[in-house]
């Protein structure tokens, strides 16, 4: 059958990980039951600022679905205290029991409130990064099956996905010392986000686009290896890496050591937490293209800057905001 929509966060690993008490559950259940939308008075700096300054292809689609209530920014007012979002959450989507879908734009934990003048204080450049993200999240979850279809995903989103992934693992071990190692885990994790992420079917053309995200390797050196990692790895982040270092033997010595826990920690700290999901989940992963380019330092820019190229990353947006205008 073939795939419709986009897998919800809540059926990644690292989402019920972390939500084995429910604390995710909660926290987005307070955040829509306590919260309050932050409207165009308590943001009107930001607003000028944007409409005037800011020359981003989507700035009117994303401030029209604002005025209109497609997309919320939300967060806590004064009063409620010890209570946060984790940041993993830059954006949230809702769906009404008519299957209306919108977004929620979590601005809690980049703004404040004045309590005299009731103003919201956040930088303008975070806010914009912060409802365009949960716009095109929108756009992502309501087209994703045509969307997905695309060589610049299979190319330039693979390619900016592989090379994310690799960053802990040769930081760790030591690939680019070996080349055919580095390529290896490129394969691998090309294929992970292709069939994982962008939920295609194992084919021949998912093996020939992993190839080429894999750089200067030859298909008959990398068949084995192929042909050899288990079909499952590709369920969860969790089962790939833990596939990883069972047949770490057939890339690097030493690999057998990684752990799960290990690496999602160090992704973190390279990447920050605002990027987690990034490993997982298309609209996030997207969310944190569009934060790097749009330098909003949300996400950690030196790191995500040099794993993007000088095109990937811009033709990446370019596709997803030709979607998102139609």
């Amino acid at each position: 059958m073939a795939v419709e929509t986009i897998k919800s966060i809540r059926d990644t690993f690292l989402y019920s990980v972390n939500n084995k008490n429910g604390d995710f559950d909660k926290i987005i259940a307070t955040m829509l039951s306590k919260g309050i939308v932050a409207d165009t008075k308590m943001l009107e700096s930001q607003y000028t600022t944007i409409n005037n300054y800011f020359k981003y292809p989507l700035k009117t689609n994303v401030i029209e679905a604002v005025q209109s209530g497609i997309v919320r920014p939300m967060m806590f007012p004064k009063g409620i205290s010890g209570t946060k979002v984790p940041t993993c959450f830059p954006f949230i989507l809702t769906k009404s029991r008519e299957g209306i879908v919108n977004a929620v734009a979590i601005i809690d934990n980049y703004a404040t409130i004045d309590p005299d003048t009731n103003k919201v204080s956040i930088e303008a450049n975070k806010f914009y990064t912060l409802i365009e993200g949960a716009y095109i999240a929108r756009v992502i979850q309501m087209g994703f099956n045509s969307l997905r279809h695309n060589t610049n995903l299979y190319t330039h989103a693979t390619s900016i996905y592989a090379h994310m992934f690799v960053q802990i693992i040769n930081r760790e071990y030591a690939l680019n010392v070996d080349k055919t190692a580095y390529n290896k885990v490129l394969f691998l994790a090309a294929k992970f986000f292709l069939i994982n992420i962008l939920q295609l079917k194992d084919c021949d053309a998912v093996f020939n686009y992993a190839i080429k995200a894999a750089g200067n390797i030859s298909p008959i050196a990398i068949k084995r290896l192929n042909d050899q990692f288990p079909k499952e790895a590709y369920n969860n982040i969790a089962e790939f890496i833990s596939a990883l270092a069972r047949m770490g033997y057939m890339i690097i010595n030493g690999m057998e050591k990684l752990t799960v826990r290990d690496y999602v920690a160090k992704f973190i700290t390279k990447f920050s937490n605002s990027s987690l999901f990034a490993l997982e989940h298309f609209a996030y992963f997207t969310f944190a293209i569009v934060a790097t380019l749009n330098r909003a330092h949300i996400t950690t820019v030196n790191a995500w800057e040099p794993i993007m190229g000088n095109q990937s990353g811009d033709r990446f947006y370019g596709y997803i905001t030709n979607c998102a205008r139609r």
